[in-house]
């Protein structure tokens, strides 16, 4: 299975191959020079990195945080570093921003003489105890009021009883603004995402080959951009880092099916992550938007009715904005040919999007992509949705798991997480990015891997927990889902428009494309792959946008 297995730093192969990002070199040689020098710089004496039998990630002593072991078994496996910035937070078993970050005082050391080398870059050779393909079918469990028993028979109760006086359940329970986390946490909040964390974890092996998996796959390989320890990380660092006060939900305390509320949550990002991003294998939004029966190479500067670098913030917001530069050149990371929208059936897959000024092409115009030959046809111009032939500035194209486009959204980014907070004097994530210089680093950062879930985690926390237009605010529509059963598909249809087109009520734009059915395909099988029974009769029986009476 080695032909499945990413290469180790030192040049070994993974081991074992079951998922990518959880595996374990084998055969570790001799330590390189460098590695022997940053040992010496983390070590004040001899201690275990890991204590006899445990499993988890630790702090590795005398680092002041940015550092932390993998142990499994009580046996250490890679040492990793935080990005500069950042520091391991105990409490959410991730790195997150230093100015949230308290760090452990570091173990005294015995009264010894010179210390000894200690096996910090020591490995394991056999397979651990806890093989994780021993399980392939969504785990039961029960959260809040809602249990499930997923390929096991039953189904979903939805307000059970218990014990003592009920809490409110139904059309009971209505939002309030307190429910959704804030800056500096409840401890409830650690409680509600270690919740959480088990029931994923339980489920995590289904989770990664159906949904983190490009559909056409040759090897049934996960896609290296979207891993689940990737995905966990970050949703632990979002669950307690705040974006304009505000973090990830993940439930509440309180009342029957508070949990319940988290967990489908979670199923909805994932499931819009996959129709985004994941399911065409690209973190980079994809060339689809067909315009009088060509496909447009101008698609970068928007698609479905929609001008990205003209999606500036409303008034009021106005300072967000990141500035158009038409001199900005930069091209989208190439996508996965095996994937949705990767030519599966033998087509070879849309040219990347890219943006330059029109100096940079001939005519100052641009054509369309030609499946047939597989190129790129500069001759004659062809226009997109909104008449563009050209891609002067339109660097805004959409990126991260759930996509984040147009200028607005950019320079929220920038101004919450990126170079912007930090030159302002505010806690960065990423100090070193200038998200309205540089929008690609979304996708092809090296040194932030996980900034593509990060980013969408960030678009759902500003954008879709906070959608409250006309009669649909997605914060009461999600628990109104939960507590009428998970039955009422007028939810994903206004998720899937808010995610796609930015209203609730899709199409959005005249003549737009909508793709309400796939998003809710996916919801519905996300939501039993975390292990919710959904009664198939009412599922999938009706059009898309009617609920069920």
């Amino acid at each position: 299975m080695d032909d499945q297995c990413t290469p180790c730093a030192t040049g070994q192969v993974w081991w074992p191959c079951n998922l990518v990002g959880e595996c374990f070199c084998k055969d570790l040689t001799a330590v390189e020079e460098e590695e022997e020098e940053e040992a010496e710089v983390i070590k004040k004496c001899d201690l275990p990195l890991c204590e006899p039998g445990v499993t988890g990630q630790f702090v590795v002593p005398f680092t002041n945080c940015e550092q932390y072991v993998v142990c499994s078994g009580g046996v250490p496996g890679d040492i990793q570093t935080c990005s500069p910035g950042q520091a391991f937070m105990p409490a959410i078993s991730a790195c997150n921003i230093l100015a949230l970050v308290t760090c452990p005082e570091d173990p005294t050391c015995p009264p010894t003489g010179s210390p000894t080398e200690s096996p910090v870059a020591a490995l394991p050779t056999e397979n651990p105890t806890n093989d994780p393909t021993s399980s392939s079918a969504p785990t039961s469990s029960t959260i809040g009021g809602v249990s499930s028993n997923v390929g096991g028979g039953g189904g979903a109760t939805v307000g059970g009883g218990g014990g003592g006086a009920p809490p409110p359940t139904g059309n009971d329970v209505k939002f309030e603004s307190s429910y959704l986390p804030t800056i500096p946490m409840d401890p409830t909040v650690l409680e509600g995402m270690y919740v959480m964390d088990a029931h994923m974890a339980a489920n995590k092996i289904v989770l990664t080959r159906e949904l983190l998996t490009s559909p056409g796959s040759a090897r049934g390989k996960a896609s290296n951009d979207f891993s689940y320890m990737g995905f966990r990380s970050s949703l632990h660092t979002m669950i307690t880092t705040g974006v304009s006060n505000q973090t990830f939900y993940i439930g509440h305390s309180g009342v029957e099916n508070g949990r319940a509320y988290g967990l489908v949550n979670i199923a909805a990002f994932l499931a819009m992550s996959v129709e985004d991003s994941i399911a065409h294998g690209s973190c980079d939004e994809v060339n689809q938007d067909i315009v009088g029966g060509l496909l447009p190479i101008s698609n970068a500067c928007g698609q479905n009715g929609m001008s990205y670098q003209d999606m500036t913030c409303p008034r009021g917001e106005e300072m967000y904005t990141c500035e158009v530069d038409p001199t900005m050149r930069m091209v989208a990371n190439n996508i996965d040919a095996n994937a949705r929208s990767g030519g599966g059936d033998g087509d070879i897959p849309p040219k990347p999007f890219y943006c330059g000024p029109t100096s940079d092409y001939e005519g100052g115009y641009t054509g369309h992509w030609d499946y047939v030959s597989g190129t790129e046809v500069g001759q004659p111009p062809v226009e997109n949705g909104m008449e563009r032939q050209d891609v002067e500035g339109c660097c805004w194209w959409g990126r991260g798991s759930i996509q984040i486009r147009g200028t607005c959204a950019y320079g929220k980014l920038n101004y919450h997480l990126g170079k912007r907070a930090h030159d302002e004097g505010r806690p960065s994530m990423y100090p070193d990015i200038d998200f309205c210089r540089d929008p690609q680093a979304i996708c092809s950062h090296k040194q932030y891997p996980d900034l593509k879930w990060i980013a969408g985690m960030f678009r759902w926390i500003t954008e879709i927990q906070a959608y409250n237009q006309g009669e649909f605010s997605y914060m009461q529509r999600l628990i109104d889902f939960v507590d009428g059963g998970l039955r009422d598909w007028t939810f994903v249809h206004g998720l899937s428009g808010i995610v796609a087109q930015g209203c609730h009520e899709p199409p959005c734009v005249e003549g737009a494309e909508f793709d309400g059915a796939d998003r809710k395909a996916t919801f519905i099988r996300t939501l039993r792959l975390l292990g919710l029974s959904v009664d198939d009769g009412t599922a999938t029986g009706r059009r898309l946008g009617e609920s069920n009476r």
